[in-house]
């Protein structure tokens, strides 16, 4: 075996181990969904959480500080 063919198959096995694996759907979350308000001493913190697809979520936070 040459050494261009060596590096190609280990080019290639390298490439193949990193690729991701089937993720399960995310099912026990779905509670988080939508807007949470939390009060604090220096003000109010909003979150709201919408679902991406099957596996991500995405959070927006907004803080509003009492003068």
């Amino acid at each position: 075996m040459t050494l261009q063919k060596a590096f190609f198959i280990l080019m290639a096995i390298c490439i193949l181990s990193c690729r991701s694996t089937i993720r399960k759907p995310i099912t026990n979350l779905h509670w988080l969904l939508g807007t949470w308000e939390n009060k604090t001493e220096t003000g109010l913190v909003y979150e709201t959480w919408k679902k991406l697809n099957l596996n991500e979520f995405i959070r927006k936070k907004l803080y509003l500080k009492r003068k």
